[in-house]
């Protein structure tokens, strides 16, 4: 049998669907084999090697901020797409971590008040008294009992909610639908009408060397040089 000649034109003709096709070196065909081919990184990928080498060069106090920056903002990224999975209470009430407190606590920022946490430990004192008109009874120095006890109830309530619950004047006045000056004049004057009463009192404990507080010496201190301007006030006058 006759051997048929080899078309060598055919065996290295190019197939149709890589006609006009060329590679990044301009050849027709494809690099060597032996190189290795080109790795395709995700952009989290570069931004972690970015932060590696910013970690590593990191060197005065502005560069480790930037580093701290950036591990917060992943930090936050993480947690919010926690939250996209967080299966909630009957799907209506937020999860048991929701206002949790900062240093750790599973519980929410209204368990970790005073009143709650007395009454964690038994001492329900202070919550059976946390009332307008018993504000006499949450004041431990005995000379403030009688004074904040004589006062009239409004007067009770609106100490209450100035000292107690912190509500400014104008909150108050906005709740007692009346003018911010009026409350500010009834604050003041019930707040000098305490003083009055209980300033012999500390004179006498300071006269006899009873142990004060600071803030006690600095009132007495206060009171004392107001007295004594007033005092050269009246004698100018004279």
């Amino acid at each position: 049998m006759p051997r048929r000649k080899k078309n060598w034109d055919k065996e290295w003709e190019v197939p149709e669907d890589e006609q006009g096709q060329t590679y990044d070196d301009g050849n027709l065909f494809g690099p060597d084999t032996d190189d290795p081919p080109p790795v395709k990184k995700l952009k989290r990928d570069i931004e972690r090697e970015a932060l590696t080498r910013l970690e590593e060069a990191a060197r005065t106090e502005a560069d480790f901020r930037e580093v701290v920056k950036n591990w917060d903002r992943l930090d936050d990224n993480r947690e919010r797409r926690e939250r996209y999975h967080e299966i909630l209470r009957g799907n209506k009430t937020p999860p048991l971590e929701h206002n949790m407190i900062p240093d750790g606590y599973a519980f929410p920022a209204s368990l970790n008040g005073v009143l709650a946490r007395q009454n964690r430990k038994g001492d329900f004192l202070d919550t059976i008294y946390y009332c307008a008109y018993d504000l006499h009874e949450l004041v431990p120095q005995e000379y403030l009992i009688m004074p904040l006890a004589e006062l009239p109830d409004d007067r009770k309530e609106l100490l209450f909610l100035y000292a107690i619950e912190h509500w400014s004047t104008l909150k108050i006045a906005k709740w007692r639908k009346n003018t911010d000056r009026n409350v500010r004049k009834i604050r003041n004057t019930s707040l000098n009408r305490i003083r009055k009463k209980i300033l012999p009192v500390l004179m006498r404990m300071d006269a006899a060397g009873e142990p004060l507080t600071n803030r006690e010496r600095r009132f007495l201190e206060k009171e004392k040089e107001a007295f004594s301007e007033k005092r050269q006030a009246k004698t100018a006058e004279i």
